[in-house]
């Protein structure tokens, strides 16, 4: 399988401009979750691809870090996927694509919480900052209960 970032960011997106907040989010996790579905049923084919995968300068993790670069506020995110190469599991893999509440704290700072499915999605609060004429994801918590979040990888 080649990992062409066409696949995944289309020709015509090169900005979020005029994009909302919410329509920025829904279209990163849905972005995201189809390169890692890739990933994982490229490796399930396969263990061993996996080899293929992780280094630094695969195809895969070059598409990866420009999703994040798309999508995401430029900062250190040294134990994120985009470092470790870590594809499957956590953060917005998890996620359900729709939004449940969105809190507009002020005019370039956003949080929007995702769906909640028993069993199967967990919430998940999302931080978006408008950069410019865009918003970007800068950083996620995951529902502990009881009103509490707790750091997850975006």
């Amino acid at each position: 399988m080649k990992f062409e970032i066409e696949r995944y960011l289309s020709v015509n997106m090169d900005s979020n401009e005029s994009k909302s907040a919410e329509e920025t989010l829904i279209e990163f996790i849905t972005t995201f979750q189809k390169w890692a579905r890739d990933c994982h049923n490229y490796v399930k084919v396969d263990r061993n691809r996996l080899n293929e995968l992780t280094p630094k300068d695969s195809e895969a993790r070059k598409v990866m870090r420009r999703i994040f670069k798309h999508y995401c506020t430029s900062k250190n995110r040294q134990y994120h996927r985009s470092s470790v190469g870590y594809f499957f599991y956590g953060g917005t893999y998890d996620a359900y694509p729709e939004i449940e509440e969105i809190h507009l704290i002020s005019k370039d700072k956003a949080e929007l919480v995702t769906k909640k499915i028993k069993n199967r999605y967990p919430a998940l609060k999302y931080t978006l900052l408008k950069q410019g004429k865009s918003w970007k994801v800068d950083s996620v918590q995951r529902s502990s209960g009881n009103d509490k979040w707790a750091f997850e990888i975006i």
